[in-house]
């Protein structure tokens, strides 16, 4: 079970803050804010790029807290190791 660091759990919904959507590149950039931290992180950032269909999540990453490179999301039938979402 999911909770945040004060033990509660997490809203069962959470908006985007500072949403951005660049409709030629099909990317949308948004900001998750958490008070009280969750997993000891206040900010996950996103980008997220999308197929011409928008038939799932092609690229993108989000960075916890503005840390290094992110984690990347990826083609869900690529082979790498990355986030994937359908």
């Amino acid at each position: 079970t999911w909770r945040l660091d004060d033990g509660s759990p997490p809203p069962a919904k959470k908006p985007f803050r500072n949403a951005t959507w660049d409709p030629v590149l099909r990317t949308f950039r948004g900001t998750v804010e958490w008070d009280p931290a969750f997993g000891g992180n206040r900010r996950w950032d996103y980008e997220i790029v999308f197929p011409e269909d928008f038939c799932a999540v092609v690229g993108g990453r989000v960075i916890m807290d503005g840390e290094g490179e992110g984690s990347r999301f990826e083609a869900p039938w690529s082979s790498g190791r990355g986030l994937r979402y359908l």
